[in-house]
């Protein structure tokens, strides 16, 4: 049996954002042991360092053969994730790219160089593993990553990123104009004719997608519009394996286990019309309900982070007043020239000077 395992979006947790963890995809894994190999659907910008090659060592840790597919964007530390794969291909129009890893600190002159040493470590070890998968010197490698290299198929291809092409089916038709029956009227109609069946063959089909009665999106990235969804079919639901009944608004229920769909349960003929639909209603009610609870979360969580970046801008203009203006050398020339005696030592000056 074939296995799925889905990385989309950011990998690891930043601050007010998660993404994929290890325990996503090993959790993806547990619920296929009958999995003899997997396909690693990829689709990420990247994120934390740590969590990716925590990611790429468990997937090389189960000793099965790998299939990693890029598709849309494989960026960054997504990169080290792809190059997990026995087979790595890129999907048409997928961007890949790589660059060297960037961060931030605040601290003493020690701590910012401590940390400038943790990245540089990073580097050295990001520049030996590229250079150890695609077979390339280090010095032909560090470049790449130092100028944020964007590649697109062919060329992620030819430099060994990828190893194996995406071959889509092409539609090839010949036609010979160099005739001696035809009118240049008819050649210019044949002419036209057929670039417009080739402009259709070249039209790119999206894959279908379908909601259930609870506002849930099944994907299934390979039936293409106009085909019907079967057993054995792969689907999933925000980014990971399907699992579980879906019940559509047809009254047809699709049930998935570990991303197949595994069984198509029809709506019993003579069931009662009414009664199904008034439970279709109430879900599609509760789905608004939770849209609009939804919606007022995440309302709240943005007016937390806007109150947390202002927070955050308040204490760094703050601190920056505090550094700024205490000088010890003016505070002590003050004290010297009077400007910061009290009242009262001022009088007893005037009265010392009479004297």
């Amino acid at each position: 049996m074939e296995g799925n395992i889905y990385i989309t979006g950011l990998i690891g947790a930043m601050p007010m954002e998660k993404g994929v963890e290890l325990i996503d995809v090993i959790s993806q894994v547990k619920k296929q042991p009958e999995a003899t190999s997997f396909n690693v659907h990829i689709n990420s910008e990247g994120g934390v360092v740590d969590t990716g090659f925590d990611i790429y060592n468990y997937l090389k840790s189960l000793n099965l053969p790998l299939k990693t597919i890029g598709s849309g964007l494989v960026a960054s530390i997504a990169t080290v994730i792809f190059m997990a794969g026995d087979t790595r291909v890129l999907r048409e129009n997928t961007q890949f790219m790589i660059h060297l890893p960037m961060g931030g600190v605040d601290g003493t002159a020690d701590e910012i160089e401590d940390y400038a040493k943790e990245v540089r470590s990073v580097e050295d070890r990001l520049v030996k593993f590229y250079s150890e998968k695609v077979n390339l010197d280090k010095e032909a490698v560090r470049p790449l990553l130092k100028n944020e290299t964007w590649l697109d198929g062919v060329k992620a291809l030819e430099l060994g990123f990828s190893n194996q092409a995406d071959l889509p089916m092409v539609a090839k038709a010949y036609l010979n104009l160099n005739t001696n029956n035809m009118t240049k009227e008819d050649k210019s109609w044949m002419e036209s004719g057929f670039e417009k069946i080739m402009n259709l063959l070249k039209t790119k089909v999206s894959n279908i997608m379908v909601q259930d009665a609870n506002g849930a999106t099944l994907d299934f990235p390979d039936i293409e519009e106009g085909q019907e969804i079967t057993l054995g079919s792969l689907a999933s639901v925000d980014g990971e394996p399907a699992d579980g009944e879906y019940v559509l608004p047809d009254g047809k229920t699709f049930v998935f286990a570990g991303g197949e769909l595994t069984e198509i349960i029809e709506m019993e003929e003579g069931a009662d019309s009414e009664d199904m639909q008034a439970q279709l209603d109430a879900l599609r009610l509760e789905n608004e309900q939770l849209k609009t609870a939804k919606l007022e979360v995440e309302t709240e969580v943005e007016t937390q982070k806007e109150l947390v970046v202002n927070l955050t801008k308040e204490v760094k203009e703050f601190k920056k007043q505090i550094t700024s203006r205490f000088d010890f050398d003016s505070k002590k020339d003050k004290k010297e020239d009077g400007a910061e005696l009290s009242p009262a030592q001022k009088a007893l000056n005037k009265l010392k000077t009479r004297k």
